[in-house]
Formats: C-alpha cells, sequence, structure tokens
C-alpha cells in the first residue's frame, strides 16, 4: 500500500529504518491482535495505557511502529518518530482517502448509526462491492482503521462516525470526506462532552461540510438546523408512519416488526436507495430480506474442553477477522479451530479471496479448518490453509460425516451466512443441554469498568475482583477482559482460583484474600500475592518462605472497624519488628482494610472513621517497609463518592457486573447478566384446580400457566414464589405462581394470550433488575448471582 519513506513524507515523521522502501499493506493499534507481516503498529497514549510498553512484545517479520518517545527506537525495526502518534495516524488515513472518488456515504448520530450501515450493506452489496466500517468503528481510531480498508476494486463505502466532544467531528470529517450524509438523531448519548444540546448538533454537523446530499428524517429534532446550516445542498427528507415510510409523496410498506426503531433507521436507507436510482419495488423487496443484527459474538463452553465463538450470522471478511481475532483473546491457551461457510458476496475474485483468507489463517495459527460449501469443495485451493483441513458440501454433511472429537480442547469460531445454518453445528458441540442461559455481555463490562475507571483520581490503580467465579459468571473469560482492559490487579478468594487464572495465561498481579499455611506453596509457585491478616499467619509465612528460598509479596490487612480479619493497633509493634527483621522472606506490596458501610449514603460518618483510622495505623507500618506499598480500602461504592480518600489503588466487585446501592451510580451502569429460560408447556387450569407442591396456589379463576425451564437447583430462590417473583414474557411482567419447584417454576400468563411453548423468558435483565428481586426476598444481590448454578448454560457475548 505505502513504503515506510512514502508515510514518513505523509506524516512529517523522522524515519529510523535501513529499508525505507518496505512497504507497509496492514495497520493495527492492540499489540495482542494477530499481526501479519508488512504491517505498522501504531503506538498510542491515553490516559491509563501507552501502547509504547508493549513494542517489544511484538515480534513479526516487516513490522513497523509509529511512535512519539524517542526512547523506544532501536537499531533492531523499523520506527517514524512523530509528535502525536494519533494525529499522524489520522493524516495517513485521511491521505489514504485523497486517492479515491468513489461515492462515500458518512453516518453520524447518538443512536442507530451501525444497524443504518449494516442494513445499507445488506442492500447495496448485491450491486456494489462496498467498504464499511466494521462493527462499531467510529472512533478517532476506528474511523482511520475503517477508512484504510479501502482499495481499487470498491465501489461505494460506508462510514460512521462518532464524537464525544467537541473538536472530534472535524477530525473524522477531514478523514472521511463523505459525498452523502445521514443523520439518525440527536440524543442524550455523551451530553457531558458538550456546552448544550445545540453545540453538540453543530458539532456532529461539521461531518457534512463537503457533503453534496443530505438524508434525514424529517420534522426530527435536527430537520431545521440541517436545513439553515446547508440550505444550497440536497436535502432528502422522509417521514416515519407506523409501519410505512413516506418520501417525496410516496409510501413504502415496511415489514411488520415489534420494533419501534425499525421505521426510523429503515427510512434512511429507502432515501439513499431511491437516491441511487433502485426502483420503488425493487427497495420494497430487498428491505423484506433484511436480517436482523444481534451484532453480537457469543463465547459458551463445548464438549471435551472446547470454547465455542457463535458469529453464525453473516459472512464477511471484517467480521471474519473480528472474530478470530476476539477468538484469540477470549481463549490465549488454546489452539484455533474454524467453521467456515461460503461467502455470499466478498467482492473479490476466487483467486484475490483465496489469498486473503490464506494470508489471514496463517497469521493466525489456525489448527482446524472446516470449510462448508460447495465452492470449497470445487476449488480445493484452501487445502493447505490450516493444520488439518476438511471440506464439506453443506452443513448437513458436516455434521454426519466430521468427526467432531477432534476439536477437543480447540478454541472454535463458527462463521457462516444465516443461509448455512451453522447454528445446528453451535448446538452439536456445545456441552450443555440445559435450556436456561446466564447471558455475559462483556461489551456492558467494559462499559462499567470505563465508568469507574472515570472516577479514578490520576495514578491510582484499579484492582477488580474476581472471587467466586467472578460473582457467579466465569473468572477466566472476565478476568481475560479486565487483563485486556489494561486494569492493575485482580482479587480472588482463595489461592486456587488464582492458580485456575494462572493456568489461563492470566499474568495481572493477583492478591489472596485467604492464603492458609497448606496453600503458601500454590500461591508462591503461581507468584500470587497474599493478604497476611494475622501475627501467626505471617510468621507460618516467613518460615515458609525461608525454608522454600521463596520471597512472598504480601498486603497487610488491618482491622478498622469490620471486625472479620486483619491486625489490631495494638499488634503493630511486634508486626513492624517482623517485618524489618524478615525481608529477606517478604516483601510489603500493599496495605489494606475494608469498608463495613461505604454504600450508605446517608450516613458515611464511621466510613470516614474507617479510612482515619486506617491512615493512622499504615503510617505507622510505611516506615518498615523496604518499599512504597499500595494503599487500597475502597470499594465499588465508596470509589463513586469523591469526599472519599482513593489512597494508591482502589478494589472494584460488584460495580463491574451493572449492580450498585447507590442510585445514582446504578442510572450510569449496565447490568451485564441476563437470566434467560424458556416456556416448556402453557396450560388452563381452571376455577379452584392448584398448581404446583403443596397446592400453595388455587384459580380462583380461569389462568393460563406457562412452566419454565428454571427452579431453585438453577439459583432461583425459591422465596420468589407465590407472586413474589416476576418474569419477562413477550416483554410484560408474569408473576409466580405456586411454589418454586427445583427444575422448573410456573407464571401466570393470562393477560399474555401470545405465550407460547418455546418462548424465551426473562428472569432477570436491566429491565428487571437482580437488585429487584434481592430487595423483594430481603437479600442483596451478591447472594443471587453467586448462586447460579454451574448447570446454567454461561453466554458470553460481545457487542
Amino acid at each position: 500500500m505505502y513504503t515506510l519513506q512514502q508515510l514518513a513524507e505523509i506524516t512529517g515523521a523522522e524515519l529510523f529504518t535501513k529499508t525505507p522502501h518496505q512497504s507497509v499493506h496492514h495497520f493495527f493499534t492492540d499489540s495482542r491482535q494477530a499481526i501479519q507481516p508488512n504491517s505498522l503498529f501504531i503506538a498510542l497514549h491515553g490516559e491509563r495505557f501507552n501502547g509504547h510498553d508493549y513494542i517489544a512484545d511484538i515480534s513479526a517479520p516487516k513490522i513497523a511502529f509509529l511512535v512519539s518517545e524517542q526512547a523506544s527506537i532501536t537499531d533492531s525495526a523499523s520506527f517514524l518518530l512523530v509528535k502525536d502518534t494519533q494525529q499522524a495516524f489520522q493524516q495517513i488515513a485521511a491521505h489514504h482517502r485523497s486517492q479515491f472518488s468513489l461515492p462515500v456515504v458518512g453516518i453520524t448520530g447518538s443512536y442507530g448509526k451501525t444497524i443504518v450501515k449494516e442494513w445499507l450493506f445488506q442492500l447495496l452489496s448485491p450491486n456494489l462491492y462496498v467498504c464499511k466500517s466494521p462493527k462499531s468503528y467510529n472512533s478517532q481510531i476506528g474511523v482511520p482503521l475503517s477508512v484504510l480498508q479501502l482499495t481499487k476494486t470498491h465501489q461505494f463505502a460506508l462510514f460512521e462516525a462518532g464524537i464525544s466532544k467537541t473538536g472530534e467531528m472535524q477530525k473524522l470529517a477531514n478523514i472521511i470526506r463523505p459525498n452523502i450524509g445521514i443523520i439518525t438523531n440527536i440524543g442524550d448519548a455523551h451530553n457531558e462532552g458538550f456546552r448544550d444540546h445545540e453545540q453538540k448538533m453543530k458539532e456532529k454537523l461539521l461531518l457534512f461540510e463537503e457533503s453534496d446530499v443530505l438524508i434525514y428524517e424529517d420534522n426530527s429534532a435536527i430537520s431545521f438546523t440541517l436545513r439553515e446550516a446547508y440550505s444550497k445542498k440536497k436535502h432528502i427528507s422522509w417521514t416515519a408512519l407506523d409501519q410505512k415510510v413516506q418520501l417525496n409523496g410516496e409510501q413504502f410498506d415496511l415489514p411488520a416488526t415489534n420494533s419501534p426503531y425499525f421505521a426510523k433507521n429503515i427510512g434512511h436507507c429507502i432515501a439513499l436507495m431511491k437516491h441511487l436510482g433502485f426502483s420503488s419495488e425493487e427497495i420494497v423487496e430487498r428491505c423484506k430480506a433484511l436480517q436482523t443484527l444481534p451484532m453480537r459474538l457469543e463465547i459458551s463452553n463445548g464438549k471435551l474442553n472446547s470454547t465455542i465463538l457463535n458469529d453464525s450470522y453473516s459472512n464477511d471478511l471484517s467480521g471474519l477477522r473480528i472474530a478470530l481475532e476476539h477468538a484469540k483473546k477470549v481463549a490465549p491457551q488454546k489452539q484455533l479451530s474454524l467453521i467456515l461457510s461460503s461467502f455470499q458476496e466478498s467482492g473479490l475474485t476466487n483467486d484475490r479471496l483465496t489469498q486473503t483468507l490464506t494470508e489471514l489463517f496463517s497469521s493466525l495459527n489456525i489448527e482446524n479448518l472446516i470449510l462448508i460449501g460447495d465452492s470449497y469443495v470445487e476449488n480445493n485451493t484452501l487445502s493447505t490453509a490450516a493444520t488439518s483441513v476438511c471440506q464439506y458440501s453443506s452443513t448437513e454433511a458436516a455434521m454426519l460425516e466430521h468427526d467432531w472429537k477432534s476439536l477437543n480442547n480447540q478454541m472454535v469460531v463458527v462463521k457462516g451466512a444465516r443461509i448455512d445454518r451453522l447454528e445446528r453445528i453451535v448446538s452439536l458441540l456445545k456441552s450443555k443441554t440445559h435450556q436456561t442461559v446466564w447471558e455475559i455481555n462483556l461489551s456492558h463490562l467494559i462499559e462499567n469498568l470505563n465508568y469507574f475507571k472515570s472516577r479514578l483520581q490520576k495514578g491510582v490503580k484499579l484492582l477488580a475482583m474476581v472471587k467466586a467465579t467472578a460473582y457467579g459468571t466465569e473468572a477466566d473469560k472476565i478476568a481475560q477482559t479486565l487483563q485486556d482492559q489494561n486494569v492493575d490487579y485482580l482479587g480472588v478468594a482463595y489461592p486456587e482460583e488464582g492458580v485456575a487464572l494462572r493456568n489461563e495465561g492470566i499474568h495481572l498481579p493477583i492478591l489472596v484474600m485467604n492464603c492458609a499455611e497448606a496453600h503458601f506453596h500454590l500461591a508462591l509457585s503461581h507468584q500470587l500475592e497474599i493478604q497476611v491478616f494475622s501475627l501467626d499467619q505471617l510468621k507460618h509465612l516467613i518460615s515458609h518462605c525461608r525454608a522454600s528460598q521463596k520471597k512472598a509479596n504480601i498486603h497487610i490487612k488491618l482491622e478498622t472497624g469490620m471486625n472479620r480479619l486483619g491486625f489490631q493497633e495494638n499488634e503493630l509493634p511486634i508486626l513492624t519488628s517482623l517485618l524489618a527483621e524478615a525481608q529477606d522472606a517478604i516483601s510489603v506490596t500493599g496495605i489494606l482494610s475494608h469498608l463495613a458501610t461505604a454504600d450508605d449514603l446517608h450516613s458515611t460518618e464511621f466510613a470516614e472513621q474507617q479510612i482515619a483510622h486506617f491512615e493512622h495505623m499504615a503510617n505507622q507500618i510505611l516506615p518498615h517497609c523496604s518499599q512504597q506499598p499500595l494503599l487500597h480500602i475502597l470499594n465499588s461504592s465508596a470509589m463513586s463518592q469523591r469526599n472519599f480518600s482513593q489512597f494508591d489503588m482502589v478494589r472494584l466487585g460488584i460495580g463491574l457486573h451493572g449492580i450498585s446501592s447507590l442510585k445514582e451510580t446504578q442510572s450510569k451502569i449496565k447490568q451485564v447478566g441476563a437470566l434467560l429460560a424458556t416456556i416448556s408447556q402453557v396450560k388452563t387450569v381452571k376455577i379452584g384446580e392448584s398448581v404446583g407442591y403443596g397446592r400453595a396456589f388455587t384459580a380462583q379463576k380461569e389462568t393460563r400457566v406457562a412452566t419454565v425451564t428454571i427452579g431453585y437447583a438453577d439459583g432461583y430462590d425459591r422465596r420468589l414464589g407465590n407472586g413474589k417473583g416476576e418474569m419477562l414474557v413477550h416483554n410484560k411482567r408474569a408473576k409466580t405462581l405456586g411454589n418454586i419447584c427445583m427444575d422448573m417454576c410456573m407464571v401466570d400468563v393470562t393477560d399474555i394470550p401470545q405465550a407460547k411453548a418455546g418462548d424465551e423468558v426473562i428472569v432477570s435483565n436491566e429491565h428487571l433488575p437482580i437488585n429487584e428481586l434481592a430487595t423483594k426476598i430481603g437479600t442483596i444481590p451478591y447472594e443471587l448471582l453467586t448462586s447460579i448454578s454451574s448447570r446454567v448454560q454461561r453466554r458470553f457475548i460481545y457487542e
């Protein structure tokens, strides 16, 4: 694509290389992704990360680095030195865009950008080879990555642009330079980055300064401003009318849907297609064939210790790469296998598609490649693209003929178009058949993490608790996600939990909260840090370290008012004496305590007393430490409050999962888990008939009863029976009837006539939160989360 010399000229970089004519074909910003030869790594610098720190970890042929720190430069690789790597990366993308004269659509708005882009891609792909932003790549980094995908073979482009503060859109506009602009809406997202609503609106409209055509919903909040700001451009406005879209006096009937936003999004697509010259009849037919977009990667446990990533919704090259790279992050210790069906519309010749796939598979070291479709069988050119390659003409043939035991202990990616129905293979590979699912949204987890990071004072580290299977989820997958997001520490309750994480490739510092003498060897051999809370425990640890000739990193637990574990103040003289004489055996890396009442906003006095006591005791210990230890006392609730001192580190637990007892905090975070069950049967119970064990419910009127696949053995508390508990069926609340059984329960669907066997039931999600269920039975969310049975399927999704 470009030589290093050309990139230096584009960015004004100082070039350090022995090969100035080395070509660069790929760009990446994440050192953890699969790296292809002839790539440029952009070392970005943020508030809580520095890409320059990971340069030494990157090794692949012909890799060059865009850096802003002179110290990163070595003689063994090629470097472009600039003042600002993000700005230079954007300059490269802007230059690349200037080489093309194809039609480019720029899409912005507070909501709906991605769905409009993906639908337009579906609608236009049969006629045009379309370049589009992968997933939701619409940021200051996502946009350059998207635009740099453009090649001479593309005929059309669709790019999203999202902003969160002033000054950002002009930079994206310089890169995208759209001929056609679509603005979906202006809502409340990212309001904090703007002075007011009007400022945000004007900022977004900067994307369209060079556009010839603007598409938007008429009579929307933005329409008047658009007409006023860009009066000389061509305006195409449309109106949503229930299940119709009206455009220039013509009405388009829409497919039936329950979504109130369908018309709001599809209207933009209809307007653009009409502008491009498509007939009304063809537009309607193509809209009917639109596929819904889950826009998510689903992770489940498979048979024979395999892990399954299900992305069998659509098949395109950018989506394939994202799925494979995400799989490598989720299970870095496992070999990678891929089940792939034929590409329907890649826009590439067979030779070019084969070359692209071969390069991708080689860069990722695919172990097993299972190809499904006549094109693979007839072509056979991918027969050496992986260690083992199997080809089948259809999904049915693969299900019948393949030896699925070959995927033992593999990370298996299933990727294909809906028409191939690869979800049948996913069902075949899954380890559990229980219809109840605990669905963990990793995107929500990351959003929650970022919210709490935004509350941190400069330089304060963050320890994320992943004890008790990460609050009832799966500790290894949560820990891997947190490690990818650059948290500083992880916390577990017992050494075995830390050992399991080490075996899954987690290299972050891990603090063990309760380590018995019998398990010191486990902690030390797996580089786990130990919380020490008593003189006896400390003495035994010192003896163990000296006998084994190993040194332990410890965090000293102080008793400040919780009265659970910890050193009392009268023990400090003995403690400090031991610390002074045992520096050969132990190193104090942390001092901590635990707040008892941080979530009580009405009375912070006791928490303030604890914090003062903690600081007083810690100051007595610090002079006896060989290094400066990390002081930490705040938990999720306390770190949401600015008036508490954060010291050197905070501990984030249940807040990560989107649960808080503080209303203000709860409004800023999202519940990560959704507990989903299924209706097994619906029957009508007559007046006087009873339901369930003990005949606890007797019908006073004719009642429709749905039996649901969840019981107290799955973690649905028995106290939620007899109407205390509610579930969502077709988005309506249905009360429990009678006592909760071991494996199932019954709910009242009398007022939900469409309820039938096989329907999904939402036991808990953001609309029926864990907090609400806990309050109804007088307990806390922690109890309900950690009670979800291991037999309930865990499914991880990444949006």
